[in-house]
């Protein structure tokens, strides 16, 4: 599979900048100041090797013709710069691992929730492509009317956070896909998994 082979999601609005990255792909939403989407790649491959040294350069993405959230906006307001392409699954490609750090792929995350079952989800995806032929991840937050904001750019705090995944083996797909209350939580992760035509009917998005 090469990369980006699959689809890329549809929305509705025009508040959907698509920029491309080496290691991934961004729908950047003006006016909620961070992505409706992030798209992926990870292949075995991608996961083995001598590993690079995480160095937390959070900055702005200049890709953004809007511009992106800044520091700043995170800066006391209790929510974690919350990852949506960790950087642990780039941790053999210094440059790839740097660029999960731009603010474009950042949102507010509850601490208990970027540290907790997000984590745990995030992992749960690496140890499932390590055990593939490859696998397409979109993720995001679920962006919506009405949200609390933080920071002078306003960036909108999400809900809820999802996952869609592919897992491409032996000529063969499987779709997971994961919809998490940006909160504190102890439950399995299939607590979470849902259909994805209840997933896309819930974030407005057609994956």
């Amino acid at each position: 599979m090469s990369l980006f082979s699959q689809s890329l999601p549809q929305k509705i609005d025009e508040d959907n900048q698509i920029i491309r990255h080496n290691g991934y792909i961004v729908s950047y939403n003006e006016s909620c100041e961070q992505a409706n989407w992030i798209y992926y790649v990870i292949k075995p491959s991608d996961l083995t090797g001598e590993q690079t040294t995480r160095r937390n350069d959070f900055r702005e993405d200049d890709s953004v013709k809007t511009g992106s959230a800044k520091l700043s906006d995170y800066k006391n307001s209790g929510y974690d710069r919350g990852h949506l392409k960790p950087s642990g699954d780039e941790p053999c490609d210094s440059a790839q691992m740097s660029e999960t750090f731009l603010m474009s792929n950042v949102s507010p995350m509850e601490a208990s929730f970027n540290r907790g079952v997000w984590l745990r989800l995030e992992n749960h995806v690496r140890s499932m492509a390590a055990e593939s032929d490859s696998i397409v991840v979109i993720t995001g937050g679920v962006l919506k009317e009405g949200l609390k904001t933080i920071g002078d750019n306003k960036v909108c705090v999400p809900s809820h956070f999802f996952k869609v995944i592919y897992i491409y083996k032996k000529e063969e797909i499987e779709i997971l896909c994961f919809v998490i209350p940006n909160k504190k939580s102890d439950e399995p992760l299939y607590t979470y998994s849902v259909k994805i035509d209840v997933l896309e009917d819930f974030v407005g998005i057609d994956f």
